[in-house]
């Protein structure tokens, strides 16, 4: 795995700027990290603070992937989508677009109407990405991942539908958060059907159904996804993404110190 963190972890106390991303970057060599997600929720930054970001990415010797924060359904995700395809295009890292897979008005999945929406703008955002020469990547977030008998549609199902150059972006935490979590098993034999897809992770740890502020173990263990996404020719990437809350910078930077810790304990990086 090729470790690094998301600016995800700031935010709501951060905001999103040049200043709080160089300080980020700064962040990211003090762990001595090789990569950041940085997390541009609305993705307003623009191309010229993109382009002198990814100036001072380059001078630390840091890769960065650009992230927006839309679901497949919301009302602006194309405008979002778009702004965020120009902006991710200054980076040097991983060439992908990241998008969300949402709940709509439900408490599972999708209805069939609501599908067809996100089906569609997957297929939109797969097309606009490819144009550019990235590929897309859905995040599992708040969908379950099997359907159900009385229609609800999942994760599963739409992967299926999907080009299989479409990525699954997992997040390691989500499987097992809300209201309807995953068994380990049933988290396990979804990673096994889609581990081919799967490029990038979401590093976090959950416990009685929430997302925890450390790394510190999870009902589907870091060795046994990373036994499950077998051997690469390509690294996966795999962010840190941790439950913040309200914690100050120096709360989070300790936290993330912790998790390494937590991940050099279970061999899935190199002691540092």
């Amino acid at each position: 795995m090729k470790i690094g963190y998301t600016t995800q972890n700031f935010i709501p106390t951060v905001s999103v700027s040049v200043e709080t991303a160089r300080r980020q970057l700064d962040i990211a060599r003090e762990l001595e990290l090789s990569w950041i997600e940085l997390r541009d929720p609305d993705a307003t930054l623009s191309k010229a603070d993109c382009e002198r970001i990814a100036a001072d990415a380059r001078e630390r010797g840091l890769e960065v992937l650009y992230s927006m924060q839309r679901g497949l359904l919301a009302e602006d995700f194309k405008p979002v989508f778009e702004r965020a395809l120009v902006n991710a295009a200054c980076f040097e890292g991983p060439s992908r677009m990241r998008v969300l897979a949402l709940l709509g008005e439900g408490d599972t999945g999708w209805s069939r109407a609501e599908f067809e929406q996100v089906l569609a703008s997957a297929r939109w955002a797969a097309e606009k990405a490819q144009a550019k020469g990235r590929r897309l990547m859905i995040e599992n977030a708040d969908v379950v991942l099997e359907g159900s008998a009385d229609g609800v549609i999942g994760m599963r199902r739409l992967l299926d539908e999907l080009d299989p150059a479409v990525e699954l972006q997992l997040d390691t935490g989500n499987l097992f958060t809300g209201d309807h979590p995953a068994s380990p098993e049933e988290a396990a034999a979804f990673i096994r059907r889609y581990a081919d897809r799967i490029s990038y992770l979401h590093l976090k740890s959950a416990r009685d159904g929430e997302a925890l502020p450390v790394l510190d173990g999870n009902p589907l263990s870091f060795e046994k996804i990373a036994d499950l996404l077998g051997d690469r020719a390509e690294p996966v990437y795999a962010a840190m993404e941790l439950n913040s809350g309200s914690a100050s910078e120096e709360q989070v930077v300790e936290n993330m110190r912790h998790s390494l810790k937590h991940l050099e304990g279970t061999g899935c990086i190199d002691p540092r």
